[in-house]
C-alpha cells in the first residue's frame, strides 16, 4: 500500500470519527434535526459507494417528501438519513415507506445513521410491517458512518480522496450547525431598542412651506431678498424686512420659527 493511500485512510478515519462524535453530541442536546444539514452533503459519497449517479434529494421535486430523504428512481434505490438510531425510528421509517407505497418506485430502502447504530435490530419487529411486495434486511439495509467508511475503502484512490473531501465538508456542516444551535443572542426587550435619540434644531425655515398656501408670498420673498442684497443694509433692517414677510401668515412668533438673520446674511452674500 502506497504512502498516499495510507494517509487518505487515516484522514478518513479521523474525519468520520469526529463527525460521529459531533452528531452524538447534537442528539444528546435534543438536536435530532441535524440530519437536515447533511442530507445533500452525503449525496456524492452515496453516489460513488452505491453507484447511483442519479441519486437526488426528492424534496426538490416535492417539498417535505415524507419517509425518504434521498432517492434514485432510475436505479430504484432510496435512503433515509437520520441521527436517531432506535428501533422505533427504523419501524417508523419502514411504516411510512409501506403506507405510501413507495415500493412502486423503489426496490430498496437504506437507512443511513449518522451516529453509531445499535449492535442489532429486531428483524421480527420489522417483518410485521412488510408485505410480499417489499423486503428489508436490518443487517444489510441499516448502515452507519463507520459502515459507510468501510464501503469507501473499497473504492479507487481518486474516489477515496473525493470522499475524504466530502466527509470534511460534512464535518464543517456539523460544526456550523452545532455552533449556530448553541449561539445565544439576547432577544430585544423593547420594540424601541434600535431607535436613536435625535435633536431637532431650535429654529428652522418655513417660507417654502407656507408659500404653497399663499402664492403672494413668493413675490414678498423675492422683494425681501432684493432688499437684503442692497449695500449698506444693516442687521436691524434685514430683521424688520424679514419680520414683515413672515408675520402676516405665521403670526407674531414667526421670527422665532424662521432662520436667524445671520443665516440670511450668508445667503444674501452668496447670491
Amino acid at each position: 500500500m502506497g504512502m498516499r493511500q495510507l494517509e487518505v485512510e487515516n484522514e478518513l478515519r479521523g474525519v468520520v470519527s469526529r463527525i460521529i462524535v459531533q452528531v452524538e453530541l447534537a442528539t444528546s442536546q435534543g438536536r435530532t434535526d441535524i440530519n437536515l444539514a447533511l442530507e445533500d452533503a452525503s449525496i456524492p459519497i452515496l453516489r460513488s459507494v452505491y453507484n447511483l449517479p442519479r441519486l437526488i434529494n426528492p424534496n426538490r421535486k416535492q417539498k417535505n417528501y415524507p419517509g425518504i430523504d434521498l432517492g434514485d428512481d432510475h436505479d430504484r434505490v432510496s435512503f433515509q438519513v437520520t441521527s436517531t438510531t432506535s428501533l422505533d425510528k427504523v419501524n417508523f421509517t419502514i411504516g411510512q415507506f409501506m403506507e405510501r407505497s413507495y415500493f412502486n418506485t423503489f426496490d430498496e430502502l437504506n437507512i443511513l445513521m449518522l451516529a453509531r447504530k445499535q449492535p442489532s435490530y429486531s428483524q421480527a419487529s420489522v417483518d410485521t410491517l412488510l408485505t410480499d411486495q417489499f423486503s428489508f434486511n436490518c443487517k444489510k439495509h441499516i448502515i452507519d458512518l463507520t459502515g459507510l467508511l468501510g464501503l469507501v475503502a473499497g473504492l479507487r484512490l481518486a474516489a477515496r480522496e473525493r470522499a475524504l473531501a466530502q466527509f470534511e465538508l460534512i464535518l464543517g456542516e456539523v460544526d456550523a450547525f452545532i455552533s449556530y444551535s448553541n449561539s445565544s443572542v439576547a432577544a430585544p426587550m423593547s420594540i424601541t431598542s434600535n431607535l436613536q435619540k435625535i435633536r431637532l434644531p431650535l429654529r428652522f425655515g418655513l417660507p417654502n412651506l407656507v408659500s404653497t398656501r399663499r402664492p403672494s408670498l413668493n413675490a414678498q420673498r423675492r422683494n425681501f431678498l432684493t432688499k437684503i442684497k442692497r449695500k449698506g443694509a444693516g442687521r436691524s433692517s434685514r430683521r424688520r424686512c424679514f419680520s414683515r414677510v413672515c408675520r402676516p401668515t405665521l403670526g407674531p412668533t414667526a421670527t422665532t420659527a424662521c432662520l436667524p438673520s445671520t443665516t440670511w446674511s450668508k445667503v444674501a452674500s452668496r447670491r
